[in-house]
C-alpha cells in the first residue's frame, strides 16, 4: 500500500532530524556517548561490518534509511494502529534506544493502552557512559521532546 504524501513528508522530517542530532563526523567511524563504534548518522557498526576509513554522505543516508526503515517495521509490528506521526515517533525512539528497551518500557504500555505517553518519553533522557555512570542529558531531553511533538502531531 503506497504511503501518503503526508507520511512521506513526516518521514523526511524525521530523517532530517536524525541527521541533525546524530551528525556526520566526516563519514569516519567514531565512538558514540554510550561507547559504541558508530558511523554515518548513528549507525552502530556490527562485528561483521567493515566500512573502511570513511563513507560518503550518500552512503550514510542509505544506511540511515535502511536502519530507520527497520525501526519503522518494528514499531508497526509491536504497537499496532498508530497514526503516521505516532508511528514515526515510536520508530525514532526505537532507533535511538533500541527495540529491547522499547518492548520492556512503560512507554510502550502507555501507548498500547491509549494513555498519554509524554512523561514516559521524557524519562528516557539519560545514558550510560562506558564506565557505567548514568548521565542526564539536556540534549537527549530535547530529542525526547521532539518525539513527544511528533507523537502528538505538532510537527507538520
Amino acid at each position: 500500500m503506497p504511503k501518503s504524501a503526508e507520511f512521506k513528508a513526516l518521514y523526511e522530517k524525521t530523517i532530517s532530524f536524525i541527521k541533525k542530532h546524530e551528525g556526520f563526523a566526516g563519514g569516519k567511524p567514531y565512538y558514540c556517548v554510550a561507547g559504541y563504534l558508530t558511523i554515518g548518522y548513528g549507525h552502530v557498526i556490527k562485528d561483521n561490518e567493515h566500512f573502511g576509513e570513511k563513507i560518503t554522505r550518500k552512503q550514510a543516508d542509505l544506511l540511515l534509511r535502511k536502519d530507520f526503515n527497520r525501526c519503522l517495521a518494528l514499531a508497526k509490528k509491536h504497537s499496532e494502529n498508530l497514526s503516521d506521526n505516532r508511528l514515526l515517533a515510536v520508530a525514532h525512539f526505537i532507533y535511538a534506544k533500541g527495540i529491547g528497551r522499547y518492548l520492556k518500557s512503560e512507554l510502550k504500555q502507555k501507548i498500547d493502552n491509549n494513555e498519554d505517553p509524554e512523561s514516559e518519553f521524557l524519562k528516557w533522557c539519560k545514558y550510560h557512559t562506558p564506565d557505567g555512570k548514568i548521565i542526564k542529558s539536556k540534549y537527549s531531553l530535547k530529542i525526547r521532546q521532539w518525539e513527544v511533538s511528533m507523537f502528538n502531531g505538532i510537527l507538520k
